[in-house]
């Protein structure tokens, strides 16, 4: 029996200065995940994404980063999408989200993008259908622009705090690949958050 294949898909945007800012937040959750069921991050280049091929639990996994920057994110998922015959209900999103308080989660299925370009841009290619966890990022800001907030460095106590956000966003994508969307909302929607005591 052939085995279902998932695609799970980080946003953020290539090169080094982008790499710890909050933006990609999905670049380097889908890289922790990766590095808990395969045991190393290795990706090849592959429809203008960086896409590691593994295997969990029974299941094929695609892991792919879009190399095309935030707002053409679209393309790649679509071309990977197209290509492996993957369903739309099997692809899961992985993104920021300013909404939501740093460290806490939410799955989301045939919602608005809610003004995130990189989702405006997925919607285009794809439609709606399809789910996203999304990962809080937010923070104190002060004046500081949405924009230019968005593509700032997480602070080092937020990033002495990564082990732990990675330990629940894998335990979130794997429940997402073993029970579904549906399921998996209703185990992690209802937590209000691992570090949002903190932020109140």
């Amino acid at each position: 029996m052939e085995q279902k294949t998932f695609l799970i898909v980080g946003l953020g945007n290539p090169g080094q200065k982008y790499e710890l800012t909050r933006h990609n937040i999905g670049f380097l959750v889908v890289d922790q995940f990766l590095k808990s069921i395969a045991g190393s991050v290795n990706y090849k280049e592959e429809k203008k994404a960086l896409v590691a091929k593994t295997s969990w639990n029974g299941f094929s996994i695609l892991i792919a980063k879009p190399q095309t920057f935030m707002n053409l994110s679209g393309e790649s998922v679509l071309a990977l999408m197209t290509f492996y015959k993957i369903s739309k209900e099997d692809i899961l999103v992985v993104q920021d989200d300013l909404d939501i308080p740093f460290g806490a989660f939410r799955f989301f299925f045939d919602r608005s993008p809610g003004g995130h370009n990189g989702i405006k841009n997925i919607h285009e290619k794809l439609g709606p259908a399809y789910s996203r966890l999304k990962v809080g990022i937010r923070a104190e800001m002060g004046p500081i622009p949405v924009d230019r907030f968005v593509l700032m460095p997480f602070e080092p106590d937020e990033q002495n705090k990564f082990e732990d956000l990675f330990h629940h966003s894998n335990d979130s994508i794997k429940a997402f690949i073993e029970i579904g969307h549906d399921k998996a909302a209703n185990q992690f929607n209802k937590k209000s958050g691992y570090f949002t005591d903190e932020l109140k």
